[in-house]
């Protein structure tokens, strides 16, 4: 069937949809989704930082005259019995994992390791992936008993029992638990033993992330020294970012010129993903031209996909057939 009506399709970048226009019409102009592009190349990022980054990284302590501190300037607190256990449970899964990436590098696929081990072939994935013990450490999430802290370390230095202070708290509008306001007193009565600490700075490889895609100069001065303490931290990455502003420069402006000098910049890379990426884009570059070409785009279709999706979702074991069609045709 030769479709001579239809003179340009914009598309991801699946290759069954090129074969497929190309079959029906060779004189179809085929335009890549610049969203599919930019998705793709999120992709390549999170990939590379998963296995070039731990979860958590040390900032790199700097003295007063800006040089780097060999001595260290806190007192270490010792741990709680919950953060023995945590650590002890990291150590554990990093033991696992080294034995799974030991069999992985003897030729056992995924499913099999995951059969001998009996987890989900995405965690055995997950786990050849590692290269370090796991961060144990909880993110901070927000506490009914903040905004009642100030009243929690009054009370601690007058050496009020916990149960006084929860009695106290409810009067003053607590609505927490009690177990939380244990843990806080916990805290802080063991700061005040041992001697308030510095946290330990530390960004996240999430935050990494966010920081190698933005614009550089768009970023705030102190992000600034995090970005380059991590690339100092972590040389391995700085191709990885020049790569990502660069294509994703090239895409904002639909600058053609970088396009080309990338795609014949291959072999210059000592990244496999990168090369692997480059070798993707090789394989459909007129596409991609047009994509900086035309304004075309996916974006109306996408947005009636995920309209189909939310009311399949909503109506999942509540509606026939005949209902969900009544409700996809209401709103077309």
């Amino acid at each position: 069937m030769t479709l001579t009506e239809v003179l340009l399709v914009s598309r991801d970048r699946y290759n069954v949809f090129q074969q497929a226009i190309e079959e029906a019409n060779p004189a179809i102009v085929q335009v890549s989704d610049r969203f599919h592009l930019t998705k793709n190349l999120w992709e390549l990022l999170d990939k590379v930082l998963l296995k070039a980054l731990p979860t958590k990284i040390r900032r790199t302590p700097l003295n007063d005259d800006g040089a780097i501190q060999t001595e260290p300037t806190e007192r270490q607190l010792p741990m709680s019995a919950n953060e023995k256990k945590s650590v002890e449970n990291g150590q554990k899964k990093w033991a696992l994992a080294l034995r799974i990436k030991e069999l992985r590098n003897q030729g056992l696929s995924y499913l099999k390791l995951a059969d001998v081990f009996h987890l989900d072939r995405r965690t055995v994935k997950k786990y050849c992936e590692m290269n370090g013990p796991m961060d144990q450490k909880h993110r901070y999430r927000t506490s009914p008993v903040d905004p009642f802290v100030d009243h929690i370390k009054h009370c601690v230095h007058l050496g009020k029992t916990v149960k006084r202070m929860v009695k106290e708290l409810r009067d003053m509008g607590y609505k927490g638990t009690y177990s939380a306001v244990r843990i806080r007193v916990q805290d802080l009565r063991r700061d005040a033993k041992y001697g308030v600490r510095k946290k330990e700075t530390t960004f996240s490889r999430k935050h990494i992330r966010y920081l190698f895609w933005l614009p550089f100069e768009e970023l705030e001065s102190e992000e600034k020294e995090i970005l380059d303490d991590a690339l100092s931290q972590y040389p391995d990455t700085q191709e990885l970012y020049g790569f990502v502003q660069l294509f994703r420069d090239m895409i904002h402006f639909r600058d053609l010129e970088t396009f080309y000098f990338l795609l014949n910049s291959k072999e210059n890379y000592q990244s496999k993903s990168i090369r692997l990426f480059i070798g993707k884009l090789q394989e459909d570059p007129q596409s991609i031209h047009n994509a900086l070409v035309y304004t075309y785009n996916n974006g109306l279709l996408e947005g009636h996909v995920n309209r189909l999706k939310l009311i399949k979702r909503l109506t999942y074991g509540r509606a026939s057939f005949t209902l969900l069609r009544q409700r996809v045709l209401f709103g077309a």
